[in-house]
């Protein structure tokens, strides 16, 4: 069976000293009707007499029913809490995220908060999640989650994050970091996600400075079945060679580019290299395979403009005819 490419969409970060009983943000960007949000992240109470004591998430709001609230740690505990949950097919829009947590049993009062919201796209519209583990360590230098076991599909993503009182945590080989946070003004806290291919059962792990305490929690987040489909543009490879790179597009699909009223999509961090026509090495092809609307079709007709990013020279500006396939 195919599965989409699924991708981390945007993120945005956390580091909060200071907080009352929720921290509340709003996405830096429009989120694509269908994605899932996630929260992970590290939380503890600053607060005299629950200072030092874990803040457990509680349910948040905004944009849609979260579910899945996960918690490393029980009230009362004196260690950072790490914790996450889920919004699977949220609408379209900019939502404004409310993240609650309770010291204690009651509302917290000052709170220390590290963490990451993430858009991830090209996910089922329910059961996301395949499985969700956690760990727990103590007077250690790594923290481990407990093994996932066989995942349900070879096509998933990993969010994984750990969090505590340890100096500079590390990213994973072969994982991308999106909060690498050491511990002193903020709690200590490390997120990151991979994209996992096989059915094989596996492990989170975070190596860190030597912690007090520390746990981690990994979320395995399943691909949405079905073709992947992309958008293509050809170029003359001077005008785009492979090692350019920090390319920016603005696209127009189905309406032409200069009628009165037209609107675009903006991509940028693209790059030439997805290879040469077949039968022609002079033209170079781009494909832009993250960030697309819900919708598309290969039916689609789309007109790009390009250009190196910051230079308004440098790279084509015509509007080139692209097109949407599938594999």
């Amino acid at each position: 069976m195919p599965f989409q490419n699924i991708a981390v969409r945007q993120a945005l970060t956390i580091t909060v000293s200071g907080a009352g009983s929720s921290v509340v943000r709003t996405l830096n960007a429009n989120v694509l009707a269908g994605s899932t949000l996630v929260f992970v992240g590290t939380a503890i109470s600053s607060a005299v007499p629950t200072q030092d004591q874990a803040a457990l998430l509680t349910t948040p709001s905004g944009g849609g029913t979260w579910t899945g609230v996960t918690n490393t740690r029980s009230a009362g505990t004196y260690a950072p809490n790490v914790c996450a949950a889920v919004l699977y097919n949220v609408s379209a829009g900019a939502p404004t995220i409310t993240l609650p947590f309770t010291v204690n049993g009651s509302p917290a009062v000052d709170i220390k908060v590290s963490g990451v919201i993430l858009e991830i796209e090209k996910v089922p519209s329910t059961s996301v999640v395949d499985v969700t583990v956690t760990g727990t360590s103590t007077n250690a230098t790594s923290t481990s989650t407990s093994a996932t076991g066989v995942l349900s599909q070879t096509d998933n993503l990993a969010l994984l994050a750990c969090g505590g009182w340890f100096g500079i945590p590390s990213n994973p080989a072969g994982w991308t970091s999106y909060l690498t946070q050491q511990n002193g003004a903020f709690i200590g806290c490390q997120v990151s996600a991979k994209n996992l291919t096989a059915t094989t059962s596996i492990v989170g792990t975070v190596s860190h400075d030597l912690a007090v305490a520390a746990s981690a929690v990994m979320l395995v987040l399943k691909a949405a079945s079905g073709s992947v489909l992309f958008y293509e543009f050809e170029f003359n490879s001077q005008e785009l060679p492979a090692s350019e790179s920090s390319i920016e597009a603005l696209v127009a699909r189905n309406q032409e580019p200069m009628a009165s009223g037209s609107t675009f999509e903006y991509y940028s961090g693209l790059t030439a290299d997805a290879g040469t026509k077949p039968g022609d090495p002079t033209v170079r092809l781009l494909q832009i395979r993250s960030g697309l609307p819900a919708g598309i079709s290969v039916s689609d007709t789309l007109r790009g403009s390009f250009r190196k990013s910051g230079s308004p020279t440098k790279g084509s500006a015509a509007w080139i005819i692209g097109t949407v396939k599938s594999e």
